[in-house]
């Protein structure tokens, strides 16, 4: 993934910005015997966190390669009824949950700090608006890191 990053920082000239699933939250899910339906699919092999993210991005900070970076959230899932929770023992490579085709699982759980996606946005010059953007791309969600407010990771 840093390779990508880096690529995509050489290639851009004001900002990258990334959205994948957000894998942040599969042990909590799994304690409650759930999972997000993109949680094992076959096909998705970046199941990278929020910390993989930064560590990535420190060291494209530390290098010159980006000004500064932001890690944020989108999308939260809040109840266990919401479809794209699925029971743990639920195929995999499955979308959102039918009780018509999938196991039976708890509705009534309400769910701390659970989103759909995690997002980086890749800051490469300093007169970028990130506030603007962000507040377009977040959606419901929230910022978990911003450099421009810690100086000296």
């Amino acid at each position: 993934m840093q390779k990508i990053l880096f690529s995509a920082a050489e290639f851009c000239t004001e900002f990258v910005y990334v959205l994948q699933p957000d894998f942040d939250k599969n042990l909590y899910l799994f304690d409650k015997k759930l999972k997000t339906y993109y949680s094992d699919w076959s096909s998705h092999t970046a199941q990278m966190t929020s910390y993989d993210f930064f560590r990535i991005c420190k060291r494209l900070r530390e290098g010159g390669t980006i000004k500064d970076f932001v890690i944020f959230k989108a999308h939260p899932i809040r109840r266990s009824s919401d479809p794209r929770i699925h029971p743990i023992d639920s195929p995999i490579n499955q979308h959102e949950y039918d009780r018509s085709k999938h196991p039976v699982k708890p509705m009534h759980i309400r769910l701390k700090d659970v989103y759909e996606n995690i997002g980086l946005l890749l800051i490469l010059k300093d007169d970028f608006s990130a506030d603007d953007s962000l507040k377009k791309i977040c959606r419901g969600g929230k910022v978990i890191y911003d450099s421009r407010n810690i100086k000296n990771i």
